[in-house]
Parts: structure tokens; sequence; C-alpha cells
């Protein structure tokens, strides 16, 4: 029965925010995580000798199905929590985008698609993500397998669940597939409070702090934390990474030579230490309350 004031997992990180019309650098504080879930689609049709193809195999159906999901992702939509980040950023963008932001609910069928295309970060913030990581066949090169599967990593958005996810699957690829949960499934989780709430304009103000004249906001994160994992013990969960990320950087996630500049490492150092002692108690001041007690 403890709960805990706040918690603070990885996410969010500090980039260059000319990807949204922005001079300067900008720190993202997640206030919620992407739902998770990996699902496996099987088809089975008759297998056979590699000398003597069948007009259409297992592996023609998968190969099928992920062309069709590819070509028809999940619709895309501003969340609640990016709303709120639109709103906080756009008095800090230039002429141009701050119109297209400010008036995002009239220009939404304009902005969904240019978002959508121009960068893989910008994609996933406004919609369930499917990416395909794993394909299944046949164990010898010259038999056609009986079976074939692939599995995809869902990352499902704030407002949707992993019902919405298999309804949409089914939908695009038809009921000649045997779809099933590969790995646990966690839906997307709560939205965390932010601007204005005293705890997040604690971990706001030991940002900038250490990283000053940056711009500091909260935002959906795409990707899934363990933070899921203590939901039942704080109503405060942020998601934030104090290091300062370009694009290049952004490749080499769970990639070849992911590193940390060691100036970097020291700053974030800073803003580690800073916020221990914006929300710890002072020892010398929790020393007089128990002599007075």
């Amino acid at each position: 029965n403890i709960k805990f004031e706040f918690i603070l997992d990885e996410g969010g990180t500090i980039t260059d925010g000319s990807l949204l019309g922005i001079d300067g650098k900008i720190a993202l504080i997640g206030t919620c995580d992407k739902g998770y879930a990996d699902f496996k689609i099987t088809s089975t049709k008759d297998g056979g000798h590699g000398a003597s193809p069948k007009k259409v195999s297992s592996v023609d159906m998968i190969a099928k199905a992920i062309t069709k999901l590819n070509k028809h992702p999940m619709k895309a939509y501003r969340s609640v929590p990016l709303k709120i980040t639109l709103k906080n950023l756009a008095p800090y963008m230039k002429p141009l985008y701050k119109f297209l932001f400010v008036n995002s609910d009239i220009l939404s069928p304009l902005l969904k698609p240019v978002l959508s295309a121009v960068n893989p970060l910008t994609n996933s913030i406004l919609r369930t993500t499917i990416a395909f990581t794993k394909l299944e066949g046949s164990t010898a090169p010259n038999v056609i397998p009986v079976k074939a599967s692939a599995v995809m990593n869902v990352r499902i958005n704030a407002g949707e669940t992993s019902s919405d996810v298999i309804h949409h699957i089914k939908k695009v690829i038809g009921k000649e597939y045997e779809i099933e949960e590969y790995n646990k499934t966690f839906e997307p989780t709560r939205i965390s409070p932010s601007e204005g709430d005293p705890i997040f304009d604690t971990i706001k103000g030991c940002i900038k702090d250490v990283y000053h004249g940056i711009i500091v906001s909260s935002y959906p994160f795409i990707g899934a934390t363990d933070s899921k994992h203590y939901e039942n013990v704080s109503e405060h969960l942020y998601r934030f990474t104090p290091f300062e990320v370009d694009f290049s950087d952004s490749k080499r996630i769970h990639g070849l030579n992911e590193r940390c500049h060691i100036d970097r490492l020291y700053l974030a150092d800073q803003f580690f230490r800073r916020l221990i002692e914006k929300t710890c108690y002072n020892i010398d001041e929790k020393k007089d309350n128990t002599n007075n007690k």
C-alpha cells in the first residue's frame, strides 16, 4: 500500500525542433506509453516440392497480407496528449507551422498525410503502427511449406485498443488467416498530469536548469516503457531520457553502434542531481522534524 510521489522512466529526449518549425532544442516528457502487442498471422496451404510450385502457396498468402497491411495502415489522428503537445509548442513555431497547428482542427485532412509522410517519428505519433519483424516458412530451400507465418510488432496509439487492431487486420487481409497473440499484450497507459501540475513542472524546471533556453513540453511517448508495471503505485508516471539525440542517433536505437557522447552524459548526470535536490526531503530538515517529535 505504498504510493510513490512520481516515477521517472526512460522516454522522450532532447532533440532538434526544426522538424516542427522551431529554432532550437526541445525536450519532450512522455506522459503516456503506447500499447504493445505482438500478433502472428499464419496461412495454411498445400505444400510440395519446389520443382512443381502451386499457383498460390502459404508463402504467397503471407506476402499478400504484409503488402495489404503496409498499404492500408491504421488511421492517423491527433490523440488527446498529442493535441496538448501541439498547443504547447505552437507559440515557438515559425509563422507557417504555427498557422497550420493552431488551426489543426480545420486543417487536419491536410496535416495528417503530410506528418505521416515527412518522418517515421511523426508518423508514429499520429497512429497505431504495425511493423513486421519475423517470418517463418519452410525449413528447406526446395520445399514449399504447408504453413507460413509472419509476426508483427504493434504499438497502439492512445485512444485505441488491441481489439481495434485485430479488427483492422481482419478487415484488411480477410478471413483466410489464423491470427493469434504472440506475446502478452499491453493496452495504452493512462495519461499522467502535465503542464500546470506541480510534479510535472518540477521535472520541467530541472530540465531548464541544466539545458538553458530549452523548450519543454509533454508528449505521447511512442514506445513502451516499464512504467506500465507501476500504474498501481503512482498517479504521476513520466518518461524522459536527459540526452540530446539527433536524427542519426535515432537510427541507432536497438541497432549498431548505439552510443552517447561523454558531454551529453555529463549533462544527464546534472539533470538527475538537480531532480534529486528538488524532490527529496532536505536531510537537515528531516533530522529537525525527527528531533521535534
